[in-house]
């Protein structure tokens, strides 16, 4: 019998469930989306697909397509090894947060931004805020899910002047000519920290820290309305992420 040739992709551990006595359902997210991978054995203390058995390690996978929806794993290498993130409180809640949030955005096959995800690990690990890595990671997940917001001018006039608060259903900023009676003033904290949120992830931005009250309201508000806006289940991760931070 020939055997059919392995496919090979890479993608980072989102979710792992229990799957007869010593395997489990391995969800990852790769650039074709969220997949699913039956790993045979994975709670055994050798075999070639233990890299999946920790949520946020970056893998590269070989594996046998069963069928749409499933596949099964047959080797895999570390690529980005997460374990010191598990030694603080703030970054393993955040791994769970990353996890448990693209679990439920991306589960219809939407474009999983795993570039962006993989370099703000990378920043995590060489010590950058918690809070402002999941700031980033927030605004990626906009971007991905077609949600942009406007950071550079009045959504209403596209002027650059007097920006004086945001609106997300609008899509962005606004200025104090358009602000009308159900629009609330923003602070200027506030302000940056929600430019700071789309902006490029790069060297520069991943090395800043945001204030920290403006960040955890900004987190929280941002992380809501993704929820509210696909009618999603509560995500629990965040507010374990959130005390983290405290």
């Amino acid at each position: 019998m020939i055997k059919k040739p392995l496919n090979n992709l890479t993608g980072i551990v989102l979710n792992i469930s229990p799957y007869g006595e010593d395997s489990a359902i391995v969800v990852l997210g790769t650039t074709n989306g969220l997949l699913n991978f039956v790993s045979k054995h994975l709670y055994k203390m050798k075999n070639a697909i233990k890299p999946l058995s920790n949520i946020g390690t970056l893998v590269n996978i070989d594996f046998q397509p069963i069928d749409e929806t499933m596949n099964i794993a047959t080797s895999a290498n570390t690529i980005l090894d997460v374990t010191s993130l598990y030694s603080s409180l703030a970054s393993s809640s955040f791994l769970f947060f990353l996890a448990q949030l693209s679990v439920l955005l991306f589960s219809e096959g939407d474009y999983y931004p795993l570039n962006d995800v993989e370099y703000l690990l990378n920043s995590l690990k060489n010590d950058a805020d918690p809070l402002s890595v999941s700031l980033l990671l927030i605004g990626s997940f906009y971007k991905s899910l077609g949600l942009v917001q406007n950071v550079n001018s009045c959504v209403r006039c596209k002027r650059t002047q007097n920006i004086v608060t945001f609106d997300l259903k609008s899509g962005g900023f606004i200025c104090a000519d358009c602000l009308d009676n159900q629009s609330m003033v923003k602070d200027k904290e506030e302000l940056y920290v929600f430019k700071f949120v789309f902006s490029e992830i790069n060297s520069i931005n991943v090395n800043r820290k945001v204030p920290r009250y403006s960040g955890m309201k900004l987190l929280k508000e941002l992380t809501q309305y993704l929820l509210e806006y696909y009618d999603l289940k509560k995500c629990e991760s965040l507010e374990l992420f959130m005390n983290s931070l405290i």
